[in-house]
């Protein structure tokens, strides 16, 4: 499925959210899939999550929410990556987060929305697509905002600004 570019992707856990089902099966998904994928753990920090994702040159931040703190975590997992120069290509949001809120995280900066439901398979191409069209590898200068795309994902489990 992938092209012959590989794909450096964090899955973070941030907060006091220990729910790691979803996190763990989505890392899990993208490396059967040929990326490579890391979990950071539970209760990361966003300067942790930041840390970790220099390290690896990721292409694609994604953190999981379960436990409400999506508008609260997210603003402070931009402003980090932004303090500290790093400008990944694609940042995503995941798991039980309300429709209502969707708006507000692309608003903000967030790339795309996953809530539950949302197959592996749509999150990797949604990844590689957004990868590709950016034309820009690790830590260039861009902003996290999203691109536009033409074929929208499956409108009940994702969400994409246009």
């Amino acid at each position: 499925m992938l092209q012959s570019q590989t794909y450096n992707v964090v899955i973070a856990k941030t907060g006091l959210d220990g729910h790691t089902r979803g996190a763990v099966s989505i890392v899990k998904g993208l490396r059967e899939l040929g990326m490579n994928a890391w979990f950071t753990g539970i209760r990361r920090t966003p300067e942790e999550i930041a840390e970790i994702a220099a390290k690896v040159e990721a292409h694609c931040i994604g953190v999981s929410f379960h436990s409400g703190t999506h508008l609260e975590q997210m603003p402070r997992v931009l402003r980090t990556l932004e303090a500290r120069g790093l400008h990944v290509p694609l940042l995503l949001a995941g798991g039980i987060i309300p429709s209502a809120d969707i708006h507000r995280l692309l608003e903000m900066g967030v790339s795309g929305v996953f809530t539950p439901g949302a197959s592996i398979a749509s999150i990797a191409r949604f990844i590689q697509d957004r990868v590709q069209l950016s034309e820009a590898s690790p830590f260039t200068p861009q902003r996290f905002a999203p691109l536009p795309l033409e074929t929208p994902f499956a409108a009940d489990h994702f969400s994409a600004s246009h």
